[in-house]
């Protein structure tokens, strides 16, 4: 177990890599969605990249209501949402059983083919993996590792011209050159401000 202070914020920032913390706060039912997004701003930031014929992947979906707003406003052919916290699954499994939704480790994605998606979303999976107390300018081994396998398979997943968005709180310079991993290809890369305190990285495969 990882102690937390009065607000249940873990005292150790690695507790939010680990898949016992995530998975032990969800089955007791703490609900956490450190990156929430309206429907406002689903609907103004995200329709230029999501069609009706589009087939979206939600990373780290935990039991934060995006997946289902994403699915309800935007109205894309389908959308899965992997976590790798099985309670979350459980929880959303029972409570939105007509959604998919599957444990996974979105470092090892390979229940899915190559060319699975035209979409695939990150709100602050990535962050979490940067969470390890390290400095933002000169990141872990670790999270140089796992965050590089988990973007060698997003980009893997996606069809070619398929979009990867990334909404973190992470400023560009701490971000982006862990998107443009070495040996990946991608057609675009750009961001836009989401708010104050966020972007989305959009890189287009």
């Amino acid at each position: 177990m990882f102690p937390v202070d009065k607000n249940g914020i873990p005292v150790d920032p690695n507790a939010y890599r680990s898949r016992d913390f995530w998975d032990t706060r969800y089955a007791t039912g703490q609900h956490h969605d450190w990156l929430a997004v309206s429907k406002e701003d689903l609907a103004e930031h995200f329709k230029p990249f999501i069609t009706e014929e589009s087939r979206v992947l939600v990373l780290g979906c935990g039991t934060s209501p995006f997946s289902r707003d994403l699915l309800k406003i935007l109205k894309p052919h389908s959308v899965e949402s992997v976590d790798y916290a099985p309670s979350a699954i459980t929880h959303m499994q029972e409570t939105h059983p007509d959604m998919t939704w599957r444990v996974m480790d979105i470092r090892d994605m390979q229940e899915y083919a190559n060319g699975s998606f035209d979409c695939v979303v990150d709100k602050a999976t990535l962050d979490a993996f940067f969470a390890d107390g390290s400095s933002p300018w000169d990141p872990s081994d670790q999270v140089r590792s796992d965050v590089g396998m988990a973007i060698k398979e997003c980009h893997r997943v996606l069809k070619p011209s398929g979009w990867f968005l990334s909404v973190s709180l992470g400023q560009p310079h701490f971000r982006l050159p862990y998107y443009t991993v070495e040996g990946l290809v991608w057609q675009q890369v750009d961001k836009k401000a989401f708010s104050t305190f966020s972007h989305i990285y959009c890189l287009r495969r």
